[in-house]
């Protein structure tokens, strides 16, 4: 019950354009990072592969792209 506003908000960032700040490890424990450096990949970011309570961070790029998303604007 407490993920789900957030894993919500997420999956609609996905529908509105934005992809996951970081991935899943891979079986060596690693992760696969965003190469671009516009958002951290803290697991406070909304977009962050494992969504949580606390995860409603957006950053000023991530913002840039869901309110530039074509599902957004009005039509004429």
């Amino acid at each position: 019950p407490d993920t789900l506003g957030p894993t919500i908000a997420h999956e609609i960032g996905h529908f509105l354009g934005l992809f996951h700040t970081v991935e899943v490890p891979n079986s060596s424990g690693e992760v696969i990072r965003d190469n671009l450096n516009d958002t951290d990949d803290s697991a406070t970011n909304l977009m962050h592969w494992s969504v949580g309570p606390n995860s409603k961070d957006v950053t000023e790029d991530q913002r840039f792209v869901l309110r530039n998303s074509p599902w957004l604007q009005s039509k004429p």
